[in-house]
């Protein structure tokens, strides 16, 4: 198996008008969900499917629990979590309440082993363009019929 990559130009952040140097980015093949993913690992492991699928939500609230409780969390070699924080820019730590403060992002940081075995087993292959598939094979007239029935029906879209 190999993943897949595309070269894209770097965006002109100066404007200068000038061609752009390319840059390669990966090509998704979609997303694993956490269904798969268990019985990815029921089948290499022999650790029957319920009892993975138990450890996996008790890894997920206990992950929850401790960062929102401010700690770092380490997940072996896989790597770091963490959570950063947002708030109103202010001069004076008085002019700051904690109410004004909240949760920005929750952050994983790799362990250098990981990406090293990661960039070991990952095969590249170059694909020569982005294309998504087209919502099976509808018209642009057919797309927006759809989602105007969907909206005359229901308020909202996702």
């Amino acid at each position: 198996m190999s993943a897949q990559y595309d070269l894209y130009e770097i965006p002109d952040i100066k404007q200068t008008g000038e061609k752009q140097p390319l840059h390669p980015r990966i090509v998704p093949k979609g997303t694993i969900g956490q269904d798969e993913f268990l019985d990815r690992v029921h089948k290499f492991t022999g650790i029957s499917r319920s009892l993975l699928a138990g450890a996996m939500q008790s890894f997920q609230n206990e992950l929850k629990d401790l960062l929102a409780n401010g700690w770092i969390v380490e997940l072996g070699e896989i790597g770091y979590f963490s959570v950063s924080l947002q708030g109103p820019p202010v001069m004076h730590k008085k002019d700051v309440r904690a109410q004004s403060i909240k949760l920005k992002n929750i952050n994983y940081l790799p362990t250098k082993q990981f990406k090293r075995e990661v960039g070991y087993d990952m095969r590249l292959e170059r694909t020569e363009s982005l294309t998504r598939p087209k919502g099976n094979g509808r018209s642009e007239a057919e797309c927006l019929a759809l989602i105007t029935a969907h909206l005359e029906k229901y308020p909202c879209m996702t």
